[in-house]
C-alpha cells in the first residue's frame, strides 16, 4: 500500500497563508543575574621598593669574600641577601623565596663561602640544584666569590660520565 505523503515546508520555503510553523520557537530568556557577583576584579599591589640597610663592607665575613664581592661589582645586599646571610651565619636554616635575578644564589654562597673558611679542619658541602645552568651558574659564582682563598669546587651533572666525574673527586 503506497500512501502519498505531503512533505513538509521548510523553515526558510514560503508557507502557505493561515499554516502554523511546525516548530514553535521558543522564547529567549534574559538572565537577571549580575556576572560581576562570580568575578573578582584583580587589585594591583603597591610595589614596594627596596632600600638596603648597609653595604657589602659591613657584613660580618671574611675580607677575602668582601673583596672578591666588592670587584665582581656589589656595593649592597639584595634584600633575600641581607635577610638570608646573617641567619645562616649564626647557624639557622633559611628558606627565602624571590624572583629571579635578585641574588639567592649570593645569599646562600657567602655564608657557605665564610664558613667553609672559617672552620678547621675544612669541611665540605653538597649543593644541589634541578637544572644543569643553575648548577653550572652556581659554580661559576661560586669560583668568583672564592677566588684566591683556595677552595675548589666542582660541577657533577646527570648524564655524564660517572668515570669522569669519580677521577676529578680524587
Amino acid at each position: 500500500m503506497n500512501v502519498l505523503r505531503k512533505r513538509r515546508p521548510r523553515a526558510h520555503e514560503a508557507r502557505p497563508q493561515g499554516q502554523r510553523p511546525s516548530r514553535v520557537a521558543k522564547k529567549k530568556s534574559v538572565s537577571n543575574v549580575n556576572p560581576d557577583l562570580f568575578t573578582k576584579k584583580a587589585i594591583p599591589l603597591e610595589a614596594s621598593v627596596y632600600k638596603p640597610t648597609r653595604t657589602i663592607t659591613d657584613l660580618p665575613i671574611d675580607p677575602f669574600i668582601k673583596g672578591n664581592l666588592t670587584r665582581k661589582g656589589y656595593k649592597n645586599p639584595t634584600e633575600i641577601q641581607e635577610h638570608a646571610i646573617q641567619p645562616i651565619l649564626d647557624g639557622r636554616n633559611v628558606m627565602g623565596i624571590a624572583q629571579t635575578g635578585t641574588g639567592k644564589t649570593g645569599a646562600f654562597l657567602i655564608p657557605i663561602i665564610n664558613k667553609l673558611l672559617k672552620t678547621s679542619p675544612a669541611f665540605q658541602v653538597l649543593i644541589v640544584v634541578p637544572t644543569r645552568e643553575l648548577a653550572v651558574q652556581v659554580e661559576e659564582e661560586f669560583k668568583s666569590m672564592a677566588k684566591g682563598t683556595g677552595l675548589s669546587s666542582l660541577c657533577f651533572i646527570g648524564g655524564t660520565s660517572v668515570r669522569r666525574d669519580l677521577s676529578l673527586l680524587r
